[in-house]
């Protein structure tokens, strides 16, 4: 990867988004500065971490990869639930079970999820009969999954546990791991080369051309730098995913109901009452009514400014590539 350059598509970048703490934290980080392509739409945190800096980042006491939300659990009142009643009413997403379901996979597929964290959709996808394995580089994960009877392998999207490489796998997911990966362009093409041919990738990623991210940036909940180290919209995931050989089948939305919920609120005026002590550069707090007009302004609005998180389906086609 080239400073300055767009790893999807090769155009210049220029300086984006800056973030002096870590809105998990609250201490201060290097790896909030983003530079994003004005091409493509793609960005990424500048500069990258290593390796072996990443594992720090997730030495929280509750995240959800770990299957612990972080979500505070918050008591609405008459005006917060009528306005996740008027968010609901106007949710058109598709979340990613309807999407598996959909897929109409063949009995005892072979699944790999990469990124799983926990393991759920690896569970859905068992009780559906079909042969699961995930790859996570958390060792909590790991053993969370196996008191739930799902194997998991320790490795990243960019390095493959050995088995996983040598599979030729039905499906492999992605949800919301791609953009934790350091080299998200190698994690794509390692994905390339597992599936058969016929094969589907699943990969969905939070939305940077949502509004509520536009509106909320930095004390957005999806922008979550070290943590999140790329930003996509749905033409950089599909500019990633194409540049593998993939062919693209289908294009998805999801998340609107929740980014109004009043413990998202509070999650993003935590981190921007956090924020302005160090910066005089932060949105506006993410109040109730701005909320409300957030809701006004997305409600009918096309899904890549109504969804915070974009999901494609992909397929392999041809013969199978050689390893």
């Amino acid at each position: 990867m080239i400073p300055g350059k767009c790893i999807v598509c090769g155009d210049a970048t220029r300086a984006w988004l800056d973030m002096p703490i870590d809105p998990k934290t609250f201490e201060p980080t290097t790896y909030g500065k983003v530079h994003r392509c004005d091409r493509c739409g793609h960005g990424s945190v500048q500069p990258l971490p290593t390796p072996a800096e990443v594992p720090h980042f997730y030495a929280l006491d509750a995240y959800y990869t770990q299957g612990k939300s972080h979500m505070p659990s918050e008591r609405e009142g008459i005006l917060d639930k009528i306005l996740t009643k008027l968010a609901w009413s106007f949710d058109e997403g598709v979340d990613l079970d309807e999407t598996l379901r959909k897929l109409k996979l063949a009995d005892k597929s072979m699944v790999c999820e990469i990124g799983c964290g926990h393991a759920k959709n690896l569970v859905f996808l068992k009780s559906r009969g079909h042969i699961v394995v995930g790859v996570d580089p958390d060792p909590k994960a790991v053993a969370q999954a196996a008191q739930i009877g799902i194997e998991v392998l320790l490795g990243t999207g960019e390095v493959l546990p050995e088995r996983i490489r040598a599979g030729q796998f039905d499906l492999v997911i992605m949800s919301h791991s791609l953009e934790h990966c350091i080299d998200p362009m190698l994690a794509a093409k390692n994905v390339a080369s597992i599936l058969r041919p016929g094969g589907r990738f699943v990969c969905e990623v939070p939305n940077s051309d949502c509004k509520h991210f536009v509106w909320n940036n930095i004390c957005s909940e999806m922008f979550d730098a070290p943590r999140h180290l790329h930003f996509y919209n749905t033409e950089s995931l599909r500019r990633s995913i194409e540049g593998t050989g993939l062919k693209i089948e289908s294009v998805a939305y999801t998340g609107f109901t929740r980014h109004h919920g009043l413990g998202w609120r509070k999650v993003e005026q935590k981190i921007r009452t956090k924020l302005a002590i160090v910066s005089n550069a932060c949105p506006p707090a993410h109040s109730f009514l701005r909320s409300l007009l957030l809701w006004s302004a997305t409600c009918m609005a096309a899904g890549s400014a109504k969804y915070d998180s974009v999901r494609i389906v992909a397929e392999k086609t041809g013969k199978v590539s050689a390893k």
